[in-house]
Order: C-alpha cells, then sequence, then structure tokens
C-alpha cells in the first residue's frame, strides 16, 4: 500500500496559516486544526514534535492508537505512518524539523540509539508542567528568530535545534 509523503516544502506550499518556516527545513506552529494533510495516513518526512499544553490529541502512528493530553509530547519519525483523527482542543506548540536539515547541522537521533529505541517503541511522553511552559518559551523564541531577518538568523536557530 502506498502512502503520501509529505515534505515540509509542500506544507509550506499550502501557506498554512499560524505557521512559520525557515526555508524548507523547519515548521513551527501552534495550530494543527487546519493540517488536512494530517486526516489521511501519511508519511512525514520530518521528525515531528506534538507538545501539548492542554487538551488532547487522538493519532495513529503504524497502526498503534495514541491519546496525547495535558503535558504529553509526540514524537513521530519520518518513516512512520502517521493518521491525527481528533486534534480539536489541542493546544501546543508543534515543531517539525527535516531529516537533511537534522544530519546538516550533525544531529542523528539514531545515535542516541536508547532514547531513539524508546522513541520508537513508544513515542508518547508525559512531562512536569514546567517542562511544557519551558517548550512553549522554546516555540515564542524560535518563532521571533524566524521572524527577524537579522544577519545572524541562521545560527541562532541552528543554535536552537541544536540545544532543543
Amino acid at each position: 500500500m502506498q502512502f503520501n509523503t509529505i515534505s515540509i516544502g509542500e506544507f509550506r506550499k499550502e501557506n498554512l496559516r499560524n505557521a512559520n518556516y525557515y526555508l524548507d527545513d523547519l515548521i513551527i506552529t501552534d495550530n494543527i486544526k487546519h493540517v488536512e494533510q494530517f486526516r489521511h495516513p501519511c508519511r512525514i518526512n520530518a521528525i515531528t514534535f506534538l507538545i501539548c499544553a492542554s487538551g488532547e490529541l487522538n493519532c495513529s502512528i503504524n497502526l498503534r492508537d495514541y491519546q496525547i493530553s495535558s503535558n504529553g509530547i509526540l514524537v513521530n519519525f519520518p518513516e512512520n505512518i502517521i493518521q491525527i483523527a481528533d486534534a480539536n482542543d489541542f493546544k501546543g506548540p508543534i515543531l517539525l524539523i527535516s531529516r537533511p536539515y537534522l544530519e546538516k547541522l550533525h544531529i542523528d537521533v539514531r545515535k542516541k540509539l536508547i532514547s531513539y529505541i524508546n522513541l520508537k517503541e513508544n513515542p508518547q511522553t508525559k512531562v512536569a508542567p514546567e517542562d511544557i511552559t519551558f517548550f512553549q518559551h522554546f516555540y515564542y523564541q524560535m518563532k521571533e528568530s524566524i521572524d527577524n531577518n537579522c544577519p545572524e538568523r541562521d545560527s541562532i536557530i541552528e543554535g536552537l535545534i541544536i540545544s532543543f
């Protein structure tokens, strides 16, 4: 069975509301409701982080169902098949980072083998409320950096991604 693979460039062509793009390598948004591509099973050619500050999200990854609620994080890898069934009251930052961009920054998630295996087997985790606050601050800092056209923008974004 063939599944649609969506790249960051394809998301960019859709010109999603409330989304910030950095080249074809990075998307950050806090609004998942308008992303129709997730309604059907697909692959996303990026590592995806969904950070739930409130509400909940129901999805499946590789035919396994997950429910992410407040203080939950979901990590999805490009080789996975994801489908979001319901995210009507989901609120929180969403970050998509292309694999080529991570490779450019010399970040290979697979080299952190234990974490990678744990996330592949169980892509959802619960964190403390202060961690969610940290991720929200990260989101706003990243958004501001993407919007800012200062000469150091590329270095700032790279540093933020590496620290993330």
